[in-house]
């Protein structure tokens, strides 16, 4: 399939994505913060989908689109994650953070609230919490706060303990830890990406693999290893690949940069707060609109399994569907022109089988960049910094308020805005 690009240039596109599969539901996913738009997870119950709804954490089913109260916070959460059974929101003007507890037994048709543990972190915003699990046992998470700290937290059914703080030179937007637990990154208020290593790996790399595994170490204090250069503007989402490989973060300014952690591995003991000798970005992909606070980069994601996808949403309306193997093709999805086609919108309500052969609103647009040179990357940067810094974030707009990956259906692209959830299902390649 060939896509006229802007440039006037033809380039080859797959078709990821089954635009003709989307089905969405009503749901009023509220954004409280302009930039902090990671507001809808994937749970490990089939269908099932949490978003923030002012103060409240409720659940939809995407084939049915039944919606469910889960839990109700004391603040209206800024950031939401699921995972191990718990629902954790951060936001609020004294670093709040909320925990709850799903029990395993509870089902969509007999739910009720749950306990919700509050936390206080700090003196301001929790930008995002990420949720894992260091060992075999307990689960942990990293809390990203407007403090300039990234606090590490040991969590269990009746405490917590902050096992570890890490004092950054700029507010923390989000934070990610690898598929081995053997590296962090975390993005903020800066146009660096900051990587993290624990302080014992180092100390004992004479040890075997085993000996070293991180989950055989107890709790552990982790040190910043290397500083990477990103984009012009701030950072706002971060992750890892399933291997690991890769990792990549989104900046407001409309470029996500994506790294090969094998190189980073080779240089990060000799590159200790220092942006020299370190990785440059192995791809870049632009945003459709770098030049408006609409294009803005706010949330990135890469799929589980076989697919092998990276997802990317702008600050309104449209998602990147990025091939990872070769990063030649993506594809895009418009939201307002699938969501707004009154035909479209009245079938998928009769009907959620996937059988509307109606032309897609959408197709795709050309592959990401492999990345520009030197002299143009820093003239692109000064430009998107003007253009960055006189935009204008209104406190409520319509836009993309989170984006996630379900395996279910052979993969599945979700969508969340200020109105309702989609979905759509990923082609078979």
């Amino acid at each position: 399939m060939l896509i006229e690009t802007r440039s006037g240039m033809s380039r080859r596109t797959s078709t990821f994505v089954d635009t003709n599969s989307f089905v969405s539901h009503p749901a009023r996913v509220t954004i409280k913060h302009p930039q902090l738009r990671d507001l809808i997870c994937k749970t490990a119950n089939p269908h099932e989908v949490l978003f923030v709804s002012d103060r409240v954490v409720k659940s939809i089913d995407t084939d049915t689109g039944k919606t469910a109260q889960c839990a109700e916070f004391a603040f209206e959460p800024r950031c939401l994650s699921s995972a191990y059974g718990i629902i954790a929101a951060g936001g609020g003007r004294r670093g709040q953070l909320g925990i709850t507890y799903r029990r395993p037994e509870e089902d969509t048709d007999n739910r009720v609230d749950l306990p919700v543990t509050m936390i206080e972190l700090g003196g301001y915003i929790n930008n995002s919490v990420t949720l894992f699990k260091p060992g075999a046992a307990s689960v942990s998470a990293l809390v990203c706060n407007n403090d300039h700290t990234l606090r590490i937290l040991d969590i269990n059914d009746s405490s917590y303990a902050v096992i570890d703080t890490l004092q950054l030179p700029v507010s923390l937007n989000h934070a990610s830890i690898s598929p081995d637990r053997k590296s962090i990154i975390a993005c903020g208020d800066s146009a660096h990406l900051f990587v993290f290593h624990p302080e014992e790996r180092k100390r004992r790399n004479e040890a075997s693999d085993e000996a070293t595994r991180v989950d055989s170490l107890g709790p552990l204090k982790w040190a910043r290893t290397a500083t990477l250069a990103t984009s012009a503007d701030g950072g706002f989402s971060t992750a890892f690949s399933p291997s690991g490989v890769l990792f990549a973060v989104a900046s407001q300014d409309g470029l996500a940069s994506i790294y090969d952690s094998r190189y980073l591995s080779d240089s990060s003991s000799t590159t200790y707060l220092s942006t020299r000798n370190v990785p440059k970005p192995l791809k870049y992909i632009e945003s459709t609109r770098p030049r408006e606070a609409a294009g803005a980069f706010r949330c990135l994601k890469f799929s589980t399994g076989p697919e092998n996808l990276l997802l990317i949403s702008e600050q309104a309306d449209r998602v990147h569907v990025v091939d990872t193997r070769r990063f030649e093709d993506r594809q895009i999805l418009d939201i307002s022109n699938t969501v707004n086609d009154p035909i479209r919108s009245m079938r998928r309500r009769r009907d959620n089988s996937g059988n509307d052969n109606s032309n897609p609103p959408s197709g795709g647009a050309s592959g990401p960049s492999s990345g520009p040179s030197d002299s143009s990357l820093d003239a692109h940067r000064r430009r998107l910094v003007e253009i960055m810094a006189s935009s204008q974030y209104p406190e409520k707009d319509e836009g993309i308020s989170g984006i996630a990956w379900s395996d279910e259906e052979q993969g599945s692209v979700i969508v969340g805005w200020d109105s309702g959830i989609g979905k759509w299902t990923v082609n078979r390649r």
